[in-house]
């Protein structure tokens, strides 16, 4: 395993990455390259007729990638599923769903996450037009995530197990509130 991934190390390092690319902080474009070399190992484990010219990690190396601010601060929001061209399981996303991971600059300078969660579908985001503030966020988790344990009216036989979260962030913390019954 150490010898395949290293190859696929090497084949994107033959990859051009874009200016704004190259501008992330080096813990995000870390984080990036991790994840679209496993979905690009993971094509090539394919059969060859399966296969056939498909491409796993998209040419727009911002794909999945979102700049915003928090608080007034810069912010950095990477969307597993958008990472690579399409959710693969044990690339970018498991078969429960896709991370959704945030990174805010501190006044140190310093990048650190500030929210990892695990959605069952893509978020909504509501961002100013003007500053670029990351408004609100909709997140879609499991049901078993600690905020949506007051909903409980999950239909009979479902195999979709969550809720619908509105995220906010306020005075350097995430509030959440569930803003719809768990989709059947």
């Amino acid at each position: 395993m150490v010898a395949a991934a290293s190859s696929v190390l090497a084949g994107q390092a033959d990859k051009p990455q874009s200016t704004a690319f190259n501008a992330l902080p080096k813990d995000v474009r870390a984080f990036v390259d991790d994840v679209r070399q496993h979905c690009d190992y993971l094509l090539k484990e394919m059969p060859e007729q399966e296969r056939a010219d498909q491409t796993y990690v998209p040419e727009d190396g911002m794909s999945g990638i979102l700049s915003v601010k928090l608080g007034g601060r810069p912010a950095i929001v990477v969307d597993n599923f958008k990472l690579c061209t399409t959710d693969v399981i044990g690339g970018n996303c498991t078969n429960a769903g896709c991370d959704l991971t945030i990174w805010l600059q501190h006044r140190d300078g310093t990048w650190r996450k500030t929210l990892t969660e695990h959605l069952q579908a893509p978020p909504v985001f509501h961002i100013d037009g003007g500053s670029g503030e990351l408004l609100l966020l909709d997140i879609f988790p499991q049901e078993h995530h600690p905020e949506c344990s007051e909903v409980s009216d999950k239909e009979e036989g479902s195999d979709n197990e969550f809720c619908n979260l509105r995220a906010e962030y306020r005075e350097g913390k995430w509030a959440f509130k569930v803003f719809l019954k768990p989709i059947p």
